[in-house]
């Protein structure tokens, strides 16, 4: 079990450090600029990946090791799909435009992937470094 701890902790730290660096170059120059606006919704985005990584990617994660599906594949499987419900089920941005929600789905998608092969990484390719 610590190596799924590690592995949540890991990839929360990954999505926060993405979605700062995303938001200041979003924001650079704009009229809404600044280190504390861009350090807030990187706040907000990691919070949004913790619970994400609790209700989600750690269930995933015990129901892929019982089948005993280690690639990695099925871990960026998993985080399109939680993407794609996020997105489009809950509507986090308000009533947007198809092309805005595809926009908001290819940006969460994409961390959530980077996300989901930290948290591979840690939980089922290198147990051995956590293992101690």
């Amino acid at each position: 079990m610590k190596h799924i701890l590690i592995a949540s902790l890991t990839s929360i730290v990954v999505v926060f450090f993405i979605s700062l660096l995303l938001f200041l170059v979003s924001f650079a120059g704009g009229a809404y600029s600044g280190f504390l606006l861009a350090l807030s919704a990187a706040f907000v985005a990691t919070v949004v990946a913790s619970i994400s990584v609790i209700l989600f990617a750690i269930p995933i994660h015990l129901l892929l090791s019982h089948y005993n599906y280690k690639n990695v594949t099925w871990y960026i499987i998993s985080a399109l799909i939680c993407a794609s419900v996020f997105i489009y089920g809950f509507k986090p941005f308000g009533n947007d435009t198809q092309s805005d929600l595809f926009t908001q789905l290819l940006i969460c998608s994409s961390i959530g992937s980077i996300s989901a092969v930290v948290f591979w990484f840690f939980a089922v390719h290198h147990k051995g470094i956590t293992s101690c």
